[in-house]
């Protein structure tokens, strides 16, 4: 309010009306983030949002039919946006998406902009690797890595013979495993390799082929069977990360929703995500880990340097106000005595 009048946009020229709803477009829906971050993230995703598509921002009533491409770019440009010594990894959605994956404590921030239809925001960063790790099977390396070893070391010849080593057994038992995955009636079709082996797309491809029980899949008396297929669907995600942990050891992230979404994410070495279809859910699945930090990293993460320095703010007037009671009370009174 100004001079008991209530401040109206609609008085005030240039168009500058807009601004308030620009402010309110985004907005957090979960988070365990500081506040300074929560900003940030909001700042970021609208700043990359107006890049990518000016029209929504500035009409963002307007309906906008999206496609993982573009929503895939949005992604991209608000993680660059983001700066910091942690790798964000960033999934934006035109609806409700579910994810299965743990993240870093205080890096989570869920957003919503209220555009048409509105977009849904996860940003987070990866664990680091656990101190006691189990001896599991070595991750498969990506197919541009395998093709090269194969060129280099296994198509050695005896006596005009070819001798094939294990690794091309194994690679051509992989490559049979995904050609009878995708022809399997109902199982999950590839979508994009992204340079992994085909070990890992075996791997995923079957984790997916799996239906999940019927208790699990209806509940009695529940005829919906758009709600039936989302419980499948996120009974075959939890499946996949859980089927992938065990072979291959954490930190596996899977993503599905049955609408368009894009990701901008962040790999432990090149060929380790895989995107895939099972009917009307996509699904994408990568492998990742933070760096390990030192103790004293650590340490300096988890200080709150803003508590710390009123706490020394307030500790040097303690030390000076003790300071002044020692020298009234020592060298005020020696001066009295003479001394």
């Amino acid at each position: 309010e100004e001079r008991g009048r209530r401040f109206s946009p609609q008085a005030r020229p240039n168009g500058s009306r807009v601004m308030p709803a620009v402010e309110n477009l985004v907005q957090v829906i979960r988070s365990d983030a500081d506040q300074r971050k929560k900003l940030v993230c909001k700042a970021c995703f609208l700043s990359a949002l107006a890049s990518v598509a000016p029209g929504v921002v500035k009409n963002p009533r307007a309906t906008r039919r999206w496609r993982r491409g573009e929503l895939a770019a949005v992604a991209a440009a608000t993680v660059a946006r983001l700066e910091g010594r942690d790798k964000m990894h960033c999934i934006v959605g035109t609806d409700e998406f579910n994810a299965n994956l743990r993240y870093a404590r205080g890096s989570l921030v869920y957003l919503r902009a209220d555009t048409n239809p509105p977009l849904r925001v996860l940003l987070y960063a990866s664990l680091p690797p656990p101190r006691a790790a189990a001896a599991l099977k070595p991750l498969p390396s990506s197919a541009a890595v395998e093709e090269t070893k194969t060129k280099q070391g296994t198509d050695k010849r005896q006596g005009g013979l070819k001798v094939v080593d294990d690794d091309d057994a194994a690679d051509a038992d992989a490559d049979d495993a995904v050609g009878a995955a995708v022809d399997a009636k109902g199982a999950a079709r590839l979508v994009d390799a992204c340079n992994a082996s085909p070990e890992l797309i075996a791997a995923v491809l079957e984790a997916l082929a799996c239906d999940p029980p019927a208790t699990s899949a209806e509940s009695a008396g529940d005829r919906r069977e758009k709600a039936a297929a989302e419980r499948a669907a996120a009974w075959r995600g939890t499946r996949l990360r859980d089927s992938l942990t065990a072979t291959y050891g954490p930190f596996w992230h899977v993503v599905h929703s049955a609408l368009a979404f894009g990701a901008c994410v962040h790999e432990s070495a090149p060929g380790r995500q895989v995107i895939v279809r099972r009917g009307r859910h996509e699904y994408i699945v990568w492998h990742h880990v933070a760096t390990s930090r030192g103790v004293l990293e650590g340490f300096a993460k988890g200080v709150k340097w803003s508590a710390v320095l009123r706490a020394a703010r307030y500790l040097f007037l303690a030390v000076v106000a003790a300071y002044v009671l020692w020298f009234r009370a020592m060298c005020v009174d020696e001066e009295g005595g003479g001394g």
